[in-house]
């Protein structure tokens, strides 16, 4: 079991030779204070955690023992009946998700197969709803779906065959956990989730979810600005493709990721290499059946993907005409990532100085959020872009995008 924030800190305080006086001095908290948080009896914010990892000369390492517990504390907030079965979104969806399975207060009862098909079917069903809307009204289901199936686990009669097959699902409902919690801005769980994802694959010995849990680790670190640990997770997903031979296109995604982290770190060889071997790959798989996590990994996805790297690169002509492309073939079901898309491409044309086109794609992306698109990531995007257009706010075109987003976002 993962070491506590009070057990980080009581070891770390005693291998620093520091009085409970002395750290509380050093650290300008009360040694009562940090007492009771070595003890479990109090809860820490995060100023007071950063406060500690400087007075110990922990380089982190404590404010990672911090966040990991702040993911957790999160998390089990999320695992009650009521709030599994909360509303999720309103309007038009106006979805309430159960329990993964019937009988979860019995300890005891036996699962079959169809069992783990069931579990799966609300895992597709949450993800499809996310390439629509988003992950902001679903990460507490996907993270009270993830608990629950853990329970399974540990409570629930099933032969081998069931167990292995349960291990592989669980690991995909974390999965879907961790991306529904990065798409609605919680970090920490989208990470905690994608690690625990991780291990379950890896003792399930299932090829494909540990290589989709090292590269969502990989996005996320692109998107949190550490390119080059991005680059680490890709090429350790690329290694995990490789034995499988199963499915072509489950390579494409290390393979992007490891494009965008060239792109960010300026590398266009790398970019350029990693872009033409995903191509390559879903070119010998696109007439294939896939599941529905790999579902968005079509011909758009990847011009979405190459217009992204492209502006980063600053290849601003080559990024417009990519995203075009993706935003004309992304559907209707895949809203969220053609509204995203949308986005980058007004970033691009406000790169190129295309103030109007810049507008166009902006207003456009506000229509799919007035539908019911709720997602952190593209609501941050979105202001970063209006943030820019305010220095054409003398413009009308621009004065009225501004008025309808500050009414609407």
């Amino acid at each position: 079991m993962d070491e506590t924030f009070g057990q980080v800190l009581a070891r770390m305080r005693a291998a620093s030779g520091l009085s409970v006086r002395s750290l509380g001095a050093a650290a300008k908290v009360d040694p009562g204070f940090i007492s009771k948080i070595s003890n479990h009896n109090a809860t820490v914010s995060q100023s007071v955690a950063q406060a500690l990892d400087v007075a110990l000369r922990a380089g982190g390492e404590l404010m990672l023992a911090w966040q990991a517990e702040d993911a957790r504390r999160r998390m089990a907030e999320v695992t009650s009946d009521a709030m599994r079965r909360r509303t999720l979104m309103a309007g038009t969806t106006g979805l309430i998700l159960g329990g993964l399975l019937p009988g979860r207060a019995e300890a005891g009862h036996r699962l079959g197969l169809a069992d783990v098909t069931q579990i799966q079917r609300h895992i597709d069903r949450l993800i499809a709803m996310d390439y629509q809307f988003g992950g902001e009204g679903l990460w507490q289901a996907a993270v009270g779906y993830a608990r629950e199936a853990y329970w399974w686990l540990d409570n629930g009669i099933f032969t081998d065959e069931v167990e292995a097959a349960l291990l592989r699902v669980t690991s995909r409902v974390q999965m879907c956990a961790g991306w529904l919690s990065f798409d609605s801005g919680q970090h920490d769980v989208s990470r905690n989730s994608f690690n625990e994802a991780l291990g379950l694959a890896q003792q399930a010995d299932d090829a494909e979810a540990e290589t989709h849990a090292l590269a969502n680790l990989a996005y996320l670190s692109n998107y949190l600005g550490s390119p080059k640990q991005a680059r680490r997770w890709a090429d350790a997903a690329g290694r995990a493709a490789a034995p499988t031979g199963e499915h072509a296109r489950l390579p494409v995604l290390p393979l992007l990721r490891v494009a965008m982290s060239s792109a960010l770190t300026a590398d266009k060889s790398a970019f350029e290499k990693a872009m033409t071997s995903a191509r390559r790959h879903l070119n010998r798989d696109v007439d294939q059946p896939v599941a529905e996590w790999r579902a968005f990994v079509t011909w758009h996805e990847l011009d979405g993907v190459e217009g992204t790297c492209a502006m980063e690169l600053g290849e601003t002509e080559r990024a417009i005409r990519l995203l075009h492309q993706a935003i004309e073939a992304h559907p209707d079901g895949f809203a969220r990532n053609r509204a995203t898309y949308k986005v980058r491409l007004a970033r691009a044309n406000l790169d190129a100085e295309n103030v109007e086109e810049a507008v166009s794609a902006a207003d456009s992306a506000l229509d799919d959020v007035s539908s019911n698109v709720t997602s952190w990531r593209l609501g941050a995007e979105l202001g970063t872009v209006a943030q820019r257009m305010a220095a054409y706010h003398d413009m009308p075109a621009v004065e009225r995008f501004l008025t309808r987003y500050k009414a609407l976002v």
